[in-house]
């Protein structure tokens, strides 16, 4: 978000709480105003804070912040008032258009183009304003973004359907959840409830559908596999306390979809006994190729990227695939005969992937003057092992605990292999914008 990335040591001792006298400066205001949308839009703890800090320095003022998955601490020392502020936040939506028209805005007050008090009423104005795509468009990506990746978890047609038919319902109930407070807490365990009901009933109509690849595809946009993603960053990065707590966020959620799943799978074979049927064929290879920029595609319309971006969103998504298929095709059989771990490649092609990911989104970032999280959170998710971590929580609900733990480490494994790579390519193409 700024041109380059604020010198070490730049974040200051916490000062004593003195109450400010009367309205905060136009610098406080509009920084704390910009930190609220920030941290509601998605941005982690660590990107949070350096973008405030280098701001609060920027406008004059001394600035300390300490950033949570549920709060947000600032103090502040000049500009003709010392302050401390603690907001209690709700947790994040990812709305990467907003991120990219608050990034515009710090820009225009970084280089003078906007003064203060209009920035800190334009923030109010982005946050306020409605979706960028309308209900049907969200509701077409919820089925289109869900079958799509039944393909990825090794579905065929008819588990592609599957899903794209359970992922429709899902969007029915995000888009009914809205202004009913008890829905949205509701929100996961009945959401992964209604998908596996709806994916038995399905494959009762399908001999032979497999329903986990279905159900998996269902519930990807539920699956919190960038959420673990980004804790474990921020862990690497220093930010205890914020990354402890989205880790821990992570694992009930987990623990809801897990619970929701075995309640649909219960009721869905009382209700539909299927009938039992050969396995339909698998669809051709050149199948995942095709699905890629759909799914690239329709990930972005749910994260709200403006369509300006979209060519470069399907480039970095398919930048990470070509690095996921290369240490799985061509670097895992080699590995596999010398080091005789079958998942060798699979490890090392995350990491590669995360590193043409990362490098692909700072390259984005530095000749469009754009955040990088526009393009890097989209091509997150062909990486992120989600999938898995589901599964190791569906093994425990099962019983099994043994193979559940083992699935368990291996996402820890696979998701360290992620962030290394995300942070090698920082090293080796720094962007110019921290976000």
């Amino acid at each position: 978000m700024i041109p380059s990335r604020p010198p070490a040591g730049n974040g200051l001792e916490s000062v004593p709480a003195m109450p400010a006298a009367g309205a905060a400066p136009p610098a406080i205001t509009f920084a704390l105003e910009l930190a609220k949308a920030l941290h509601r839009f998605g941005t982690p703890a660590h990107r949070l804070e350096d973008v405030l800090t280098a701001l609060s320095a920027h406008l004059g003022v001394r600035g300390s912040f300490f950033s949570t998955p549920t709060a947000l601490f600032a103090s502040f020392e000049g500009a003709g008032a010392d302050s401390v502020h603690m907001q209690r936040l709700e947790s994040s939506e990812t709305d990467l258009g907003k991120l990219a028209e608050l990034d515009a805005l710090f820009n225009d007050v970084w280089y003078g183009r906007l003064g203060l008090e209009e920035a800190a009423a334009r923030v109010e104005q982005v946050v306020v304003a409605p979706p960028r795509y309308g209900p049907l468009t969200t509701l077409a990506s919820f089925a289109l973004a869900s079958g799509g990746a039944a393909g990825f978890f090794g579905g065929g047609w008819p588990e592609m359907v599957l899903a794209a038919a359970a992922g429709l319902v899902l969007g029915l109930l995000a888009r009914a959840r809205a202004g009913r407070p008890r829905l949205r807490r509701l929100f996961e365990p009945l959401g992964s409830f209604l998908v596996t009901l709806v994916v038995v009933a399905g494959a009762a109509l399908l001999p032979g559908a497999r329903t986990d690849p279905a159900i998996l595809g269902g519930l990807i946009v539920l699956v919190p596999g960038f959420s673990l993603t980004v804790a474990l960053t921020e862990l690497a990065t220093g930010h205890l306390a914020s990354g402890t707590a989205r880790t821990a966020a992570a694992i009930v959620l987990l623990l809801q979809l897990g619970f929701g799943v075995v309640g649909g799978q219960a009721v869905g074979a009382l209700l539909f006994p299927g009938a039992a049927g050969p396995p339909p064929a698998p669809p051709p290879a050149w199948t995942l190729w095709a699905l890629l920029p759909l799914a690239a595609g329709t990930i972005a319309l749910l994260f709200q990227v403006p369509l300006r971006d979209f060519g470069w969103v399907i480039l970095v998504a398919l930048g990470g695939w070509l690095g996921v298929r290369a240490g799985v095709d061509w670097l895992g059989p080699k590995l596999a005969a010398v080091l005789g771990d079958p998942r060798a490649g699979a490890r090392l092609g995350v990491f590669l992937g995360a590193v043409l990911v990362g490098a692909g989104s700072n390259l984005y970032a530095n000749l469009l003057d754009r955040p990088a999280s526009v393009t890097r959170l989209p091509g997150m998710l062909f990486l992120v092992p989600g999938g898995f971590s589901f599964l190791s929580i569906s093994e425990l609900m099962a019983g099994d605990a043994l193979r559940g733990l083992e699935t368990a480490a291996e996402v820890a494994v696979t998701l360290t292999a992620l962030v290394v790579g995300f942070l090698i390519a920082n090293a080796a193409l720094p962007p110019r914008k921290i976000l």
